[in-house]
């Protein structure tokens, strides 16, 4: 049953989130670096200093992350790939008396308006065989779910796409 796999709730530790996206940013920057200098992409991180604590499974928040962000690298390739303009990938962090509002934007080519509702199905993918890796944004979503947390997308065609993620914080 693909449900009762990520819900094991006694892996969630107390952990601060700051140090997990400079890990993904690390990532990020190492994984996509033959893109990144191909295509002049524009990578910014702007998280605070300041310890963000939550309770959660880093491992499974770094997989949500890096596939979102995988998905960001994607979009501006592909976009770059038919026309000359200055692909940015910028991951965003706010916080709230409650909650972690993490922002993941990218300037690709955006969202079908006629799929955004049904990407965080189950094995909905745009990708062919050989393109798609990672989590995808069912396990996502399921992932997020299961750290008391929200994910949502905006997306205009050729514009942008932007993941919200919200965690409660400790």
């Amino acid at each position: 049953d693909l449900h009762s796999f990520p819900t094991r709730r006694s892996s969630d530790l107390e952990m601060d989130l700051v140090p997990l996206l400079r890990q993904d940013e690390a990532m990020l920057n190492k994984y996509y670096a033959d893109d990144i200098r191909q295509y002049g992409i524009k990578t910014k991180f702007d998280i605070p200093q300041a310890a963000i604590a939550i309770s959660g499974n880093a491992d499974q928040l770094s997989k949500t992350m890096m596939s979102i962000l995988a998905n960001a690298v994607y979009a501006v390739v592909k976009k770059a790939q038919r026309e000359q303009y200055q692909p940015e990938i910028t991951v965003s962090v706010n916080t709230n008396d409650a909650t972690a509002i993490i922002s993941i934007r990218d300037n690709g080519i955006g969202i079908e308006p006629t799929i955004i509702n049904k990407i965080f199905d189950p094995f909905f993918t745009t990708k062919t065989t050989g393109e798609a890796a990672g989590v995808g944004l069912y396990l996502s979503h399921e992932i997020i779910q299961n750290h008391h947390g929200t994910i949502s997308v905006k997306s205009e065609k050729n514009v942008y796409t932007e993941f919200i993620i919200t965690l409660p914080i400790s």
